[in-house]
């Protein structure tokens, strides 16, 4: 359930009025950027527009800009996971590329290193201590005196892939974490792994602030890898098992990144694996040479009963959409 605030965020507008945040209508909004990339799911929305009301509620007597309030929600989106969900909404609200001040160059030690990693959504207000010392270790190794905080962030980053391959789980601690796309490649082996490699299976990042595990699965990428070898047109015969396979293999690839985002399994209604299949329509345009338009059109009906079928049965619900 998301929680409701009594308290009123202010805002001001371009006229210099102060009027009280929308937060229905900021949700509607967040719930068409994230349908935009394929994510229907309204518990996602409703949920950022609570900690977005939250953390201004701290600042309840002071009214915020609405381009400053803007750029929050998208710094949010990013810092959590969907970059291409912030940048639908930027596009919405004509914000400009955001702007990066030149870096300051300041003495580092665990206190700054705890409270630069603590105003990133990512780590969270407290992040946990095997990632804080990795960073003093890395910037210690480095031999820096002064670095920037942007540095701080990218060796933290780094570090929770290492902690990952070390320990093949997610670090230990309740902060709030982004698993970015290569922290997952540890954690699987064989086809899954050179799936993740190539490029054929991409694992969103995933914060365990907004937990919503997502997928894509790249068809036009896995029909290259499925070609055959002597330049012969794509079938219907080879591309439709491999479809068959890779399903089979998300599927069983769900549970593992669960478990080491959730601290117990996804409620079936509340936390919904998103999959999405991207380029459909670009394959079925070039990827069978040409063929008959009707022909065509049975090949489109059986790819996607496969892919209804295939999210259809596991015991964890899955939203899939096709992307064009």
């Amino acid at each position: 359930m998301i929680k409701a605030y009594s308290r009123t965020v202010m805002l001001i507008g371009e006229d210099g009025r102060r009027r009280p945040l929308d937060a229905e209508r900021l949700q509607h909004e967040l719930e068409a950027c994230f349908a935009n990339v394929g994510v229907r799911d309204p518990w996602l929305p409703a949920h950022i527009v609570a900690v977005l009301t939250e953390e201004r509620e701290e600042d309840a007597d002071d009214a915020t800009p609405d381009v400053e309030f803007h750029n929050l929600v998208r710094r949010l989106l990013t810092d959590t996971g969907y970059p291409d969900v912030a940048a639908e909404f930027a596009r919405r609200h004509g914000l400009g590329v955001p702007r990066r001040d030149a870096p300051s160059l300041l003495r580092w030690h665990e206190r700054r290193v705890r409270t630069v990693l603590g105003r990133n959504a990512a780590f969270g207000n407290a992040p946990a201590d095997d990632l804080c010392r990795a960073v003093l270790d890395r910037l210690e190794a480095l031999g820096f005196r002064e670095v920037s905080d942007s540095l701080i962030v990218s060796l933290a980053e780094h570090c929770l892939v290492t902690l990952a391959r070390s320990q093949r789980a997610a670090p230990a601690g309740e902060s709030v974490w982004l698993r970015p796309s290569s922290f997952w490649e540890p954690f699987f082996s064989g086809e899954t792994a050179a799936l993740l490699s190539s490029g054929v299976l991409f694992i969103h990042p995933v914060s365990a602030l907004f937990p919503v595990v997502r997928l894509t699965l790249d068809l036009p990428r896995l029909a290259e890898r499925c070609r055959p070898a002597d330049g012969s047109p794509l079938s219907e015969q080879i591309l439709l098992p491999a479809v068959e396979a890779v399903c089979a293999r998300i599927v069983a690839a769900i549970p593992i990144v669960h478990q080491t985002v959730l601290s117990r399994p996804p409620q079936k209604n509340t936390h919904p694996t998103h999959v999405q299949v991207a380029g459909f329509q670009a394959l079925m345009r070039n990827g069978f040479g040409r063929i008959r338009r009707i022909r065509r059109a049975e090949i489109e009906t059986a790819l996607r009963e496969r892919l209804t079928a295939a999210f259809r049965a596991p015991p964890f619900r899955i939203v899939f959409s096709l992307l064009s």
